[in-house]
């Protein structure tokens, strides 16, 4: 599986301080990420940046940490909701990521928001995020809302606006526990 994703081999880090070896996978058209990060007028008119990451840590042969998210890029006019503290910022990326970890003492399921600045672009941006971590010794109900992604937006002429679009099940669990700020 891994060669059929041309997996590329990268230094153990996360809940897998002791990893021996990880793989990291992105999935996007490098194409068209190119065109809406340098000429961001063609997100108007249907481009849309999309990506899927995977990020395996192994460790005595055996999966030991593992981590996925998907992202969607769009104008900052595009995004429904109110965004503060960030100034001029054209470029919103929406970022939905779950990651799958031993415990380590905390809770078993985690949700938390967080909101950072984009590097490596020409305008102005801020990534949205946000990112969910459970234990092995999370509940099925846990799981399930962790792992819950709906991709379908992928393919709508809309494209993805919200977070709530790519983790149908997590934004509604972070907001009311009022963690979840947009």
């Amino acid at each position: 599986m891994l060669a059929a994703y041309e997996a590329e081999k990268i230094p153990p880090s996360g809940g897998c301080a002791s990893g021996e070896v990880a793989y990291g996978i992105l999935v996007s058209n490098h194409t068209i990420d190119y065109l809406g990060t340098t000429h961001p007028f063609l997100l108007n008119v249907g481009v849309r940046p999309l990506s899927a990451t995977a990020v395996l840590s192994f460790a005595g042969g055996r999966l030991c940490d593992f981590s996925y998210s998907t992202a969607a890029l769009l104008l900052r006019r595009q995004y429904p909701l109110r965004i503060t503290g960030q100034g001029a910022a054209q470029l919103i990326e929406i970022n939905a990521q779950t990651t799958v970890q031993r415990a380590s003492g905390g809770e078993n399921y985690q949700v938390r928001s967080f909101q950072t600045l984009l590097r490596g672009f020409r305008q102005s941006g801020v990534d949205l995020g946000v990112r969910v971590v459970v234990t092995p010794d999370a509940t099925p109900s846990e799981f399930e809302k962790a792992l819950t992604f709906d991709l379908s937006c992928f393919t709508s002429l809309r494209g993805c606006r919200t977070l709530s679009q790519l983790m149908p099940l997590v934004p509604q669990d972070a907001l009311q526990t009022q963690e979840f700020p947009y």
